[in-house]
């Protein structure tokens, strides 16, 4: 499945970054898709660690924003 875009979502990072959820492609394990600072492109898993990135660019799961999503992705693949 393509990655569908969605609005850009603003979100932090847990190490204070800002960031940005702006896809999602539910059928890959890293189903979140986005860019951390100026690094576009970036994909993190449904448990918000971002792949191949630092500590600081992950995001946390317990933020409304992130669970929201994360339902949405759930919603997708159970349809």
């Amino acid at each position: 499945m393509p990655k569908i875009l969605i609005e850009p979502v603003p979100i932090k990072t847990t190490g204070g970054l800002d960031a940005e959820i702006n896809g999602i492609d539910p059928s890959d394990h890293d189903c979140l898709c986005g860019r951390v600072g100026q690094e576009q492109n970036v994909r993190w898993d449904g448990h918000g660690l971002m792949r191949n990135g630092n500590v600081n660019a992950n995001l946390d799961p317990q933020q409304t924003y992130f669970r929201e999503i994360m339902e949405l992705i759930d919603s997708v693949r159970n349809s």
